[in-house]
């Protein structure tokens, strides 16, 4: 018998996403949010009349099962994401990030885990 799907497609995994720079391995998630400095010009009323934005940057963590134990990548680290495959990751989220920082996880009846945080200044390329 066929199987029966309805609702919408559901997107259960990140593959496609090649990481150089940080351990190999299988990446399970990732996270990516976007912030920037914002200044608000008040006219005579002291209502905001323009606002300014600057120092755009994407903030990125992804986690990661590694092929094997290693010691953590050094903070400063220039991490290149790629994909060749996903989409979203083809996009906006692709290009050199800086390693800000992270954690690794590892217990006696699951896999060790790593998880890195990066960051992207989307004006200026830090990581070059």
């Amino acid at each position: 018998m066929a199987a029966v799907i309805k609702g919408t497609t559901v997107i259960w995994s990140v593959d496609g996403i090649s990481v150089t720079g940080i351990l190999a391995g299988i990446e399970q998630s990732f996270s990516r949010s976007v912030s920037g400095a914002q200044k608000e010009i008040l006219g005579d009323s002291g209502e905001c009349v323009t606002k300014v934005y600057s120092n755009a940057k994407a903030d990125l963590t992804i986690e990661v099962i590694p092929a094997a134990r290693a010691a953590f990548p050094a903070i400063g680290t220039t991490v290149q994401i790629t994909s060749g495959t996903t989409t979203d990751i083809k996009g906006t989220h692709s290009g050199k990030y800086v390693l800000t920082g992270g954690s690794q996880e590892s217990t006696v009846d699951g896999e060790t885990r790593y998880s890195f945080e990066a960051e992207q200044y989307i004006a200026t390329a830090l990581a070059t």
